[in-house]
């Protein structure tokens, strides 16, 4: 997936902080009932299109999904999206996040996503009221060091 994934990436023209290779690390950190699934596409003998989601609770996730041209001629991942949802339900799961959506910077998923038929929901992002600047950039501080420290204690496993 990953040569797809890069290829879609450089052919739309946008970047993300999670790629194929972030999932793969975090695939092996996650709990029991946790898990992450990859449903792909293939055509002629071809891999065409894969969808990564994350089934957990009663929520099911879809985190990363690329097609190539053939993929995308065929809409693989209309497919995909279909499938991945069959499988949540085959779980007993009652909701399929389709993730974030950015009009502007990210036109192709925004329209992609809006055709799966679903609704958009907004939620409150996080946000923290520190008594002093100097309060909160020391916490912020040492909260990215401890994410860290347990990042890179947890690829050491």
């Amino acid at each position: 997936m990953m040569p797809i994934f890069e290829n879609l990436r450089q052919a739309k023209g946008f970047s993300v902080n999670m790629d194929v290779a972030f999932f793969r690390d975090v695939q092996e950190m996650l709990s029991e009932g946790e898990e992450l699934i990859w449903h792909l596409a293939e055509l002629d003998g071809d891999l065409v299109a894969g969808h990564l989601g994350s089934y957990s609770g009663n929520v099911a996730t879809y985190l990363l999904g690329a097609a190539n041209d053939k993929g995308r001629a065929n809409r693989s991942s209309y497919m995909l999206q279909w499938e991945a949802m069959c499988y949540a339900a085959s779980r007993g799961m009652g909701w399929y996040d389709l993730g974030g959506i950015d009009p502007i910077d990210n036109p192709d998923v925004y329209r992609f996503k809006r055709r799966m038929g679903g609704y958009e929901m907004a939620a409150a992002g996080p946000y923290e009221r520190h008594p002093s600047a100097f309060a909160g950039a020391t916490l912020s501080g040492v909260e990215w060091a401890l994410d860290k420290a347990r990042w890179l204690s947890a690829l050491k496993r």
